[in-house]
């Protein structure tokens, strides 16, 4: 008799719902990663994007489309682009709103991407993905990201563009 499908397998409860999340972020994960065309790949469809996921979630699914990659299918730092996941979990019990920059270090200036009026519920975790051009972001590249939040909060974190071939992610909590 043969084993659960795959779906069955992400449904089984063994206990631990970040290992569930995980495991149905890396099926998720390796069925994109088979598919050439963006547009109908899961993770771009409405509603299913990184902010409709936990952090568990995303992990999986940015680990199994990296194992499940053919080659000609790679995650997106080799092909042209170079992506940075920011993601905040707002512990707070209230909603904030806020702006999240990435700034990339490169000479003579900057590469600055911003989104404002980013809204944070409370209780929930937000995820943003800015995407730049691979070839202004070499590995080793380093790069700054700051959240603004409520009435004058700021984080910031620094990073690089290591050399692994998926997004970077730099993950913030609002406490």
């Amino acid at each position: 008799m043969p084993g659960p499908s795959r779906i069955e397998a992400c449904k089984q409860d063994d206990g631990d719902s970040s290992l569930i999340s995980y495991k149905s972020g890396y099926s998720h994960g390796c069925s994109d990663a088979k598919i050439t065309n963006p547009d109908n790949r899961y993770i771009n469809q409405p509603g299913r994007g990184a902010n409709y996921h936990t952090l568990e979630f995303m992990r999986g699914f940015n680990d199994g489309f990296e194992k499940c990659s053919d080659g000609n299918n790679t995650p997106s730092n080799t092909k042209g682009t170079f992506k940075v996941i920011v993601e905040v979990a707002n512990q707070l019990p209230r909603d904030i709103s806020g702006g999240i920059t990435v700034s990339i270090n490169h000479g003579p200036e900057n590469i600055v991407k911003s989104a404002y009026g980013v809204y944070f519920p409370g209780g929930e975790i937000t995820s943003k993905t800015f995407t730049f051009n691979s070839s202004d972001v070499p590995v080793g590249t380093e790069f700054e990201v700051n959240i603004d939040y409520g009435d004058d909060y700021n984080q910031y974190k620094f990073s690089e563009n290591s050399p692994e071939k998926r997004p970077e992610v730099v993950q913030f909590v609002i406490r």
